[in-house]
């Protein structure tokens, strides 16, 4: 996390009987960025009315954000997801979880095909573990843009997207596909 900050700027934090928090992450999407969000959100004495996750993030891997993904679905209040400037590859997926999600106007998303690091030799059989585990990861990030961009489906192939190809959209393409909920920001 670079900071947390209230963010008055943002849409619905001046609503009256509204409490706001606003998480502000600029960086990768990996265990810190997981473990900061919960931390955060355990510290809270009473749960906000609405909180703003302010992303600007090249992605980072694909188990955290599916991990994110799911933690913030569950929170217990609204949860605003907000483009800064950047939110590709493993940083759509806790986009994603935002019932409202905004971006600033000059700001795009990525979707690319999936990686796996291999730094060691390895088995037969441990290869295949980790073909396994990517397939999967394919799988399930496709089925959390399925379930929260159905228009983006519609018009792309998010398995091959997620393959073979790269996707990189605009805020205002975005809105077209369904990546923006709530675009007051655009």
């Amino acid at each position: 996390m670079t900071g947390v900050i209230p963010n008055p700027n943002l849409p619905h934090s001046q609503q009256t009987n509204h409490s706001v928090f606003t998480i502000t992450h600029v960086g990768a999407i990996d265990d810190n960025f997981v473990n900061s969000v919960i931390n955060i959100v355990n510290s809270f004495q009473t749960m906000p009315t609405e909180l703003i996750l302010s992303i600007s993030s090249g992605g980072g891997q694909v188990m955290h954000g599916i991990t994110a993904y799911n933690y913030l679905k569950k929170l217990p209040c609204v949860l605003h997801t907000h483009n800064m400037g950047e939110v590709s590859s493993a940083a759509i997926l806790p986009y994603l979880a935002g019932q409202i999600r905004t971006a600033d106007a000059v700001s795009k998303f990525m979707f690319h095909p999936l990686t796996i690091g291999i730094n060691a030799e390895m088995s037969y059989p441990k290869f295949q573990e980790l073909l396994s585990m990517l397939d999967r990861d394919i799988i399930n990030y496709a089925a959390i843009v399925e379930r929260e961009a159905q228009q983006l489906c519609k018009t792309h192939d998010i398995m091959s997207v997620l393959k073979h190809d790269t996707l990189v959209v605009t805020a205002a393409e975005g809105h077209e596909l369904g990546l923006l909920k709530d675009p007051v920001a655009l």
